[in-house]
């Protein structure tokens, strides 16, 4: 890529960067105007949120951010792709929302682009072609993640019980096996059931942060040649 993202700015975006963190304030003053044609089909959203199954997840994962999704265009329109707890019903999973209604509210999205080629027609009918066929797993969010999280850090290896169906799934997991659809030749995609927001966010390797918004505002993060 033309470009590389500092360690230390990636480090503040997980909030960690306490030492450069009023140079990044500045910084974040030049780059207000995102444009969001830069973000294309297959790109990854990390969403921050607010509710109080979201602090959970933050705090049992150690990561800021609690959702994963995917980006999409279709006739030039963005949208994300998602599994969508939210939904009052046990029928709630993959649906797709207009970017512009799924920005406004929100407190914090980061925008990842990835370093890897997919084919993007394929991206978009197969998104497409799973939307209200995968459903969410609940067993996944409250039961098999946590003892994947508590079993590795006591033993240093995560025991993993929990599903690994391509119709039930917690929405990193979908993110996950959607990569391991569009490149079945990259191995770090072949545990895509266990995957959690921590594990895209900490994936430098093939992802780097575009932009990021906050409290309806959005910003360039700048970058290092």
């Amino acid at each position: 890529m033309p470009y590389q993202l500092s360690q230390a700015y990636w480090l503040y975006m997980g909030g960690s960067g306490i030492i450069i963190s009023r140079k990044i304030k500045r910084d974040m003053e030049k780059f207000s105007n995102v444009n969001f044609d830069d973000i294309g089909t297959g790109d990854l959203m990390l969403d921050s949120g607010v509710g109080w199954l979201a602090k959970e997840i933050q705090d049992f994962t150690k990561c800021k951010y609690n959702h994963a999704a995917i980006f999409i265009r279709i006739d030039g329109i963005l949208y994300v792709a998602e599994m969508n707890r939210r939904i009052k019903t046990l029928g709630a999973g993959l649906v797709e929302t207009d970017f512009d209604e799924y920005f406004q509210g929100k407190d914090t999205v980061l925008i990842c682009k990835r370093k890897f080629t997919i084919d993007k027609d394929k991206a978009v009918n197969f998104i497409t072609e799973n939307v209200g066929r995968i459903k969410y797993s609940y067993f996944n969010l409250i039961v098999a993640q946590p003892i994947l999280q508590i079993t590795e850090r006591i033993f240093g290896k995560g025991l993993w019980i929990g599903t690994n169906q391509a119709n039930h799934m917690v929405c990193s997991a979908f993110a996950s096996w959607f990569y391991m659809n569009m490149r079945p030749d990259m191995e770090c995609w072949k545990d895509w059931a266990q995957k959690d927001p921590q594990d895209l966010y900490a994936d430098n390797v093939n992802f780097f942060p575009l932009a990021w918004t906050r409290n309806g505002n959005a910003y360039h993060i700048p970058f290092i040649k």
